[in-house]
C-alpha cells in the first residue's frame, strides 16, 4: 500500500538566502508498507536551487500514483527500479524520493543494505560541519563560538561579497582555536575581478574550500581555472547530469551534491563510481528535508561521502520541529546507528505538519 501526504514545518526563525526569505519547509512524503514495515521517500523541491516547483511535483504524483503503486507492489531489480524511476517522471524531487524509497524497500527485500546493491560498504563514521546562516555580522562571533563550544571543528559561513570584515572576524577566531577550519559560502556572489584582491584577505586563513564564488558560466576546475590559494569546490553550476559528469572527470574537484536535487540515484551513483571509486572529493550536503529526507541524505553520505571530509547533514536545527526523531551530532559526528524508519508507521510521524494532498 502506498500513502502521500504533503508537509509544512516552520522554521525556529525565517531562513535567509542572497535572493529571499522563507518562514516554512514544504515537500511530499511517500511511504509504501510491506508485511508491516514501512519505506519512506521525501521529495521537497528547494526554492532556488531547484528547477520544479511543489505544482510540478504534485501534478506528476497525480498522474503517476496508479503506475507507481503498481511498480513497488511487485518485484523488481535495480536496473528495473532505475528504469521506472526515470520513466515516471522527469522532476527530480520524486525521482529522489521514488529511488531512494525504491531501494530501501529492494534492500529490505534480499536482507542488505542498500549499499550492498551498488557493491559500497558503509562509512562507520560520518563527520558534520556546522552552519552558520545568516550573514549578520554583529552573530558571527557567537554563533562560531557556540558551534566550536558543541564540539564541531569544521564550520560553514556564509559569505557574501564583500569579505573584509568576515576575514577580520575569522583572523580573531583563529588567534583563540586553531583547530577550527572553515567553509566559505559565497553563492556566486564574488567578482572575478577582485580574486587577486579577496585572495590576499583570506589567504592565511584556515579555509577548507570556498563554495561557488563566481556566477556558473566563470567556475573553473581544480587544476586549471582557481586564482584562490585554497580550493573552490563546486555546488549550485553542477545543474545536470552532463555537468556532473563533466566535474567528476577532475578528480581534484571538489564536489558539493544535494542527493535530493540530482534525481535518480541509482543513475548518478553508478556515474560516481565510474569516476570516483574512492569517493574522493565528495561532499554530501542536504537540502533543508525534513527528518526523514535528512536520514536518506546521511545514508547517502555513508556510502559516498569523502571518508575525511564533514559533510553538511546538521539543518535541522533551523526547524522549529520535526516530522520524526532526528539523527543525533556529538562533537561533530553522527551518532550510529540512525533512526530505524522500517517501523515507523505513518502515525508515529508528527502529524501537526502533515495533511494529505488533493487528489
Amino acid at each position: 500500500m502506498l500513502n502521500v501526504y504533503k508537509y509544512q514545518i516552520p522554521f525556529r526563525t525565517p531562513f535567509i538566502t542572497a535572493k529571499s526569505t522563507y518562514n516554512f519547509r514544504a515537500g511530499m512524503l511517500l511511504c509504501f508498507e510491506e508485511d508491516g514495515y514501512f519505506f519512506w521517500g521525501e521529495a521537497a523541491p528547494l526554492p532556488e536551487f531547484s528547477n520544479e516547483s511543489l505544482d510540478d511535483l504534485h501534478s506528476n504524483l497525480d498522474s503517476g500514483l496508479p503506475a507507481i503503486r503498481s511498480f513497488f507492489t511487485g518485484s523488481f531489480s535495480l536496473d528495473e527500479l532505475t528504469q521506472f524511476v526515470d520513466s515516471i517522471s522527469s522532476v527530480p524531487s520524486l525521482q529522489f524520493a521514488l529511488s531512494w524509497m525504491g531501494l530501501s524497500l529492494l534492500s529490505h527485500r534480499k536482507n542488505c543494505t542498500p549499499g550492498h546493491l551498488f557493491g559500497i560498504g558503509e562509512s562507520p563514521d560520518i563527520r558534520v560541519n556546522d552552519v552558520i546562516a545568516h550573514n549578520d555580522s554583529e552573530k558571527w562571533i557567537p554563533a562560531i563560538n557556540e558551534s566550536v563550544a558543541k564540539g564541531f571543528t569544521c564550520i560553514k559561513i556564509k559569505a557574501l561579497y564583500p569579505v573584509d570584515l568576515l576575514a577580520s572576524y575569522l583572523n580573531a577566531v583563529k588567534r583563540r582555536n586553531n583547530e577550527i577550519i572553515f567553509r566559505l559560502d559565497a553563492n556566486q556572489s564574488w567578482p572575478k575581478n577582485e580574486a587577486a584582491q579577496i585572495n590576499r584577505q583570506l589567504r592565511n586563513l584556515p579555509i577548507e574550500y570556498i563554495e561557488e564564488p563566481f556566477l556558473s558560466r566563470e567556475q573553473g576546475f581544480a587544476e586549471n581555472g582557481n586564482p584562490f590559494d585554497f580550493p573552490v569546490a563546486l555546488d549550485e553550476s553542477i545543474i545536470n547530469h552532463t555537468k556532473f559528469e563533466t566535474a567528476l572527470k577532475h578528480p581534484g574537484q571538489i564536489i558539493i551534491l544535494k542527493p535530493s536535487l540530482l534525481g535518480n540515484i541509482c543513475k548518478w551513483m553508478g556515474t560516481i563510481q565510474k569516476y570516483r571509486s574512492s569517493f574522493n572529493n565528495i561532499v554530501i550536503t542536504t537540502a533543508l528535508e525534513s527528518a526523514i529526507g535528512r536520514i536518506a541524505v546521511t545514508e547517502i553520505a555513508r556510502l559516498i561521502g569523502c571518508r575525511f571530509r564533514s559533510h553538511g547533514l546538521n539543518t535541522g536545527k533551523f526547524f522549529r520541529d520535526d516530522l520524526f526523531i532526528v539523527p543525533e551530532i556529538s562533537d561533530g559526528r553522527i551518532i550510529l546507528p540512525l533512526p530505524d524508519l522500517k517501523s515507523k508507521a505513518p502515525e508515529h510521524l508528527n502529524r501537526v505538519y502533515l495533511s494529505l494532498p488533493d487528489f
